[in-house]
């Protein structure tokens, strides 16, 4: 496990008149600052002109990413590794000498930079800073050299540069994120290329910490400037994520994440509504997200309806907020959904498989479906909906009826009846779809998902204790004595 601060090198601010020259070698593109740690006002003061080196010793940082382009002051770094007081901490060879020439190339790349014509090329930058990642050593564990990302055509070409970020991240890697130098717009395209690449990776990295030193704050701090975590950037666009998930998919599993570890917009979230509403919705979350029917869940479908329905009746849970808008409109969306079943248990249960198959979770709804007309069968022979004993009888005798309807034997006496008949219809089709699912070498049909849904709204429509008058659910009874 290793912190890792990932930070950008920007061009700093002018020396002076006009360009750096040869005899400014030894002058920083940065001016000093005297930088703290903003949540702790008290703490220690770093005096340093990059703030990458102050995150350095605030947070012992292990290694480093420097992330610029051809225009970075690359030869200001390069002299603060040997001139400025104590020298740069992330190069550990005290002894490697100062180059002279190379110090000279890097400010010539800088003041190319500013033409066109003569700005390195970002290969060619790359090559050039070789030499100065070995001088760092092994605190730089790499440089990423970006273009200036004026055009979409460069944005789309820094997002394979910054693929190199992605490959040198390792199993357990801790990132802590500076977007305090550099065009405004380069780090906060990095960062949201670093959170792709963590979201994509197979690597378990965690973006500790985002950070920005406030340069301009200065003055109203006493001279000190503010490093301010700015972590909420990468949690926002988590839960925005979830959000997204759920209004795609209507799936819990990121909302159970989130909620499942500490993180800044989930406390606001909490903090601002209240114990009833938070509760309803960790709830909410906690069955939604679960993929097969367990007896807590069936137990939980009414319960978790009953305390959403408490929150969101209350306004005064809620407040104009866009993050607590969403939270109320995914509780309401699902609470519209069930609220007709709630008087039936088994009901509860192919509702639960109807919205999964209704959210493109066709595999899960198919296995879910069976499992549910079981569920509805006990309950209209009053039978305990938990019982293994009890489900595998139903199981069994529905799949007997099936293969009777299959071999077109309709001697049996329930079979005259049209109710039961089209019940055991649509059971088949169930059946043969959640095999069709669970097993590779059998087709998948593209009207597997528009079949299975319309069964379970057919079941719902036909056997929900709400419906008037239910002659279905006599001749089911009767067939399933």
């Amino acid at each position: 496990m290793a912190k890792v601060l990932i930070a950008s090198i920007g061009n700093g601010a002018p020396l002076a008149a006009g360009k750096k020259e040869a005899a400014d070698v030894h002058e920083h593109a940065y001016r000093p600052a005297k930088y703290y740690n903003a949540g702790s006002p008290n703490g220690n003061v770093y005096d340093t002109p990059l703030v990458s080196v102050a995150l350095m010793k605030m947070y012992d940082i292990d290694e480093i990413i420097l992330v610029g382009t051809a225009g970075s002051s690359w030869d200001s770094l390069y002299g603060y590794m040997f001139f400025e007081r104590g020298s740069l901490p992330m190069r550990k060879d005290k002894n490697a000498k100062y180059d002279d020439e190379y110090h000279y190339r890097l400010l010539k790349m800088f003041n190319d930079s500013d033409n066109l014509q003569t700005r390195e090329t970002v290969d060619s930058t790359r090559e050039i800073l070789s030499q100065l990642k070995e001088t760092i050593g092994d605190y730089c564990r790499e440089i990423v050299v970006l273009e200036y990302g004026t055009t979409p055509d460069e944005l789309l070409l820094n997002l394979n540069l910054l693929n190199q970020i992605s490959n040198s991240l390792k199993d357990n890697d801790i990132i802590y994120f500076d977007i305090s130098h550099a065009f405004r717009s380069l780090p906060y395209y990095e960062l949201l290329a670093v959170n792709l690449a963590k979201s994509s990776s197979r690597v378990n990295v965690k973006i500790e910490m985002v950070s920005y030193g406030m340069f301009e704050a200065s003055k109203l701090y006493d001279g000190k400037t503010p490093i301010v975590d700015m972590t909420q950037l990468i949690e926002l666009l988590d839960w925005t994520r979830a959000v997204e998930e759920f209004n795609r998919y209507g799936k819990f599993d990121l909302f159970k994440e989130l909620l499942g570890k500490e993180n800044q917009i989930g406390k606001y979230i909490k903090e601002q509504i209240s114990e009833v509403a938070w509760n309803a919705f960790e709830k909410m979350t906690n069955i939604m997200a679960s993929d097969i029917y367990m007896s807590d869940t069936k137990d939980n479908l009414k319960t978790m309806l009953y305390e959403a329905g408490a929150a969101l009746s209350n306004r005064n849970h809620y407040f104009d907020m866009p993050i607590l808008i969403s939270i109320k409109n995914v509780m309401k969306q699902v609470t519209d959904f069930f609220r007709p079943y709630n008087q039936s248990q088994s009901s509860l249960c192919v509702a639960f498989t109807l919205w999964k198959l209704q959210k493109e979770q066709t595999v899960l709804g198919a296995i879910l479906l069976m499992d549910a007309i079981e569920c509805m069968c006990l309950e209209i022979l009053g039978k305990n909906l938990y019982g293994k004993k009890a489900h595998k009888v139903i199981h069994e005798k529905l799949n007997d009826y099936a293969y009777e309807y299959e071999k077109g034997n309709f001697d049996n006496a329930f079979f005259q009846n049209n109710h039961f008949k089209e019940f055991i219809k649509k059971f088949k089709i169930a059946r043969d779809h959640r095999n069709d699912v669970a097993h590779v070498d059998k087709p998948q049909s593209d009207k597997i998902s528009k079949e299975l849904q319309e069964t379970a709204e057919w079941v719902l429509d036909t056997y929900n204790e709400r419906v008037e008058g239910k002659p279905g659910r006599t001749a089911l009874q009767e067939a399933l004595k």
